[in-house]
């Protein structure tokens, strides 16, 4: 694959297809909330920790079969974002913890990565 196509079509496709995914699980958070769910306080965080789980296992995924560091980058980067929210407002502190807990299994995975082609 040439240099040129790498960044011009493959870099774009992947980083939409990382915040798509992203976006479905906020979108699903936010139809949770929508449907009044949160009153059964469990349901909201539930549905949380189950979307940042599925995104976890995407990433995983993508970064062992496709080596798509950009999708695992994303990720991190959207979980961060769910991270800071979630403290700043005071709500969900066991969804900020599942999502740092994903970002801290992302990051381990990309250097554990390396460190295999350096084997």
């Amino acid at each position: 694959v040439q240099k040129k196509e790498q960044w011009m079509v493959r870099f774009p496709i992947r980083l939409y297809f990382a915040w798509v995914c992203l976006a479905a699980v906020v979108n699903a958070a936010v139809l949770v909330q929508a449907l009044h769910w949160e009153e059964a306080a469990f349901v909201s965080v539930f549905f949380t920790i189950i979307g940042l789980f599925a995104i976890l296992l995407a990433a995983v995924l993508m970064l062992s079969v496709k080596n798509d560091r950009i999708f695992v980058l994303v990720t991190i980067y959207g979980y961060i974002g769910i991270i800071t929210e979630r403290v700043i407002m005071g709500t969900g502190i066991w969804a900020a913890g599942a999502a740092l807990t994903a970002v801290l299994v992302l990051i381990w995975q990309l250097l554990n990565q390396n460190r295999g082609k350096e084997r």
